[in-house]
């Protein structure tokens, strides 16, 4: 895990949000980048001045984070291998959210679908035994079921690493009364040799029209 505070993240080079990179090796011992996060709403930066990583773990420091406008800082916890966003926001100038799946290089090749809901994370849904599904079923999850929610690449296989990414995009045109509204999404994957059947944890996009 390499954090870069003073690196910018966008086409403007005066935007230092920073970063943080978790790097993992592949088979024949290489490294390569699985996953960079950074915060969602940055005053001045310094996002990956700090980061700490554990076997499931790894923690990003965020010291101006700006998310309430108070610049107070944050510190961003995500479990790896798993589910990440590329946007905690999006709006009609950013009208997209990238989502990225990361269920390690045992799950290459395995077949997965990004499900969604739009009332929360919890309780979660049962999809049989002990595996649930960390969203509360709605008209939104039914909608992902069936392939029509605004979601790219929602079904597909994972490649030879285990990963994949997909994105939310923003529909054009929604009324007013989307606004503030909060749509999750996590995905599932079935391991294509043993039917081992594994969820994501849950990632959250905000709408702001």
């Amino acid at each position: 895990m390499i954090g870069a505070p003073g690196n910018p993240t966008t086409s403007d080079p005066t935007q230092i949000d920073g970063t943080a990179v978790l790097y993992l090796r592949d088979d024949s011992g290489s490294w390569y980048e699985s996953v960079a996060t950074r915060s969602s709403s940055i005053v001045d930066g310094q996002t990956g001045l700090s980061v700490a990583l554990q076997p499931e773990l790894f923690v990003v420091g965020s010291p101006y984070a700006d998310d309430v406008g108070t610049a107070e800082g944050a510190i961003l916890v995500h479990r790896r291998a798993t589910f990440y966003r590329g946007r905690a926001t999006v709006t009609p100038l950013h009208d997209e959210q990238p989502l990225l799946l990361r269920a390690g290089r045992e799950f290459a090749g395995a077949p997965y679908l990004v499900l969604g809901s739009v009332t929360g994370t919890a309780p979660a849904t049962p999809l049989g035994g002990v595996v649930e599904v960390p969203l509360v079923f709605d008209a939104y999850t039914q909608l992902t079921l069936m392939h029509l929610a605004p979601v790219d690449d929602a079904f597909d296989v994972l490649k030879s690493r285990g990963e994949r990414n997909a994105s939310f995009v923003l529909p054009p045109g929604l009324p007013a009364a989307f606004d503030g509204l909060e749509v999750h999404h996590a995905f599932v994957a079935v391991h294509p040799e043993t039917f081992e059947v594994i969820t994501s944890d849950p990632v959250t996009v905000r709408i702001e029209l």
